[in-house]
């Protein structure tokens, strides 16, 4: 739901993913998912924040794509800050990071992701 690359409020260079939730759809929560597996994944960084500090972020896997397992639940603020989730797992993994919040916003709210990176083992 409502996920988009966007030029607002960019984190670094001219576009970034922006997720939205809206309280007239308030069981839409704005997520982004890969629509392709990674192997072997250790561990996940991204920078993220919220412009008006009302959402958080929460970092998962799924083996099939739809079954999702949380790993970490960050808190946002105005500011973007650099995010670490330690994953851990052999085999291939989807990776979603969905918009999640403590208190309902008033009306709008948004998460801004960008510069994700990540990280693998090699097996010998």
């Amino acid at each position: 739901y409502y996920g988009t690359v966007s030029t607002n409020n960019s984190i670094e260079g001219s576009q970034s993913a922006q997720m939205r939730w809206f309280k007239s759809a308030k069981n839409n929560l704005g997520y982004a998912a890969t629509n392709f597996t990674l192997k072997d994944v250790t561990k996940v960084m991204f920078s993220a924040k919220s412009p008006n500090g009302r959402v958080n972020v929460t970092v998962a896997y799924s083996f099939d794509g739809e079954n999702f397992i949380d790993v970490k639940t960050f808190k946002l603020t105005g500011r973007a800050q650099t995010f670490t989730a330690n994953i851990n797992v052999e085999g291939n993994i989807y990776l979603k990071f969905q918009l999640t919040f403590d208190k309902e916003p008033s009306e709008r709210a948004d998460l801004i992701i960008d510069e994700i990176v990540v990280y693998g083992s090699i097996s010998e």
